[in-house]
């Protein structure tokens, strides 16, 4: 393959990417509407700090529901719904570190709960820790199949590692479960261009 048309495809896998970025949710649908459905006067609590945030008209506003949900970490760390939203807005405000702490925190409660290691995974494959994005995402969705959209990162993951093998069979893997034809377009050529590479 020339030099050349190896930097075209380059460009274009890296358009495709972005674009899937941008069309694969964040959180899998229905995932964060399970995280506000009260079941406790606690969880009422949270879902009422959350209210306040999402529904804020001011800075200041949103900052109240904030400081609620870690009063009531404060009270009781254990609180898993708590621990995930504030580690949801830590993210939006773009602080990583705090936010992965709370990833981390609701993992050490509840290893069962896969929303901490889908958070930690994809912002391990925004930090280029592919490895890491493997084991985070694989585990993910070994525990739930609705965060099938793991499965795209991981065959990502592992084509950045240069590993063609692993990455063709969990693009193969994930492709029937693509959420649209745009998506599953993009998938075959991912799988296209690594088994052309690979003869």
């Amino acid at each position: 393959m020339k030099s050349g048309s190896g930097k075209l495809i380059l460009v274009i896998l890296a358009i495709g990417l972005v674009v899937l970025f941008m069309v694969l949710p964040r959180v899998p649908k229905g995932k964060l509407e399970e995280a506000v459905a009260p079941v406790s006067d606690i969880e009422m609590e949270v879902a009422a700090a959350v209210q306040l945030v999402q529904n804020s008209a001011s800075s200041a506003e949103a900052m109240q529901g904030i400081m609620k949900l870690r009063e009531i970490v404060e009270r009781d760390s254990t609180i898993e719904t708590a621990q995930l939203w504030l580690g949801y807005f830590s993210l939006e405000s773009g602080q990583r570190d705090k936010a992965r702490g709370r990833f981390e925190t609701v993992r050490r409660l509840n290893p069962n709960n896969p929303e901490p290691y889908w958070q930690m995974g994809i912002m391990a494959v925004e930090d280029s820790s592919y490895a890491e994005a493997v084991e985070l995402l694989t585990t993910c969705v070994g525990l739930d199949s609705s965060y099938i959209n793991g499965l795209f990162f991981v065959a990502r993951s592992y084509e950045e590692m240069g590993d063609a093998q692993n990455a063709l069979n969990y693009y193969k893997e994930y492709l029937p479960y693509a959420p649209d034809t745009t998506v599953s377009m993009k998938v075959e050529e991912f799988i296209s261009v690594i088994e052309s590479n690979n003869k």
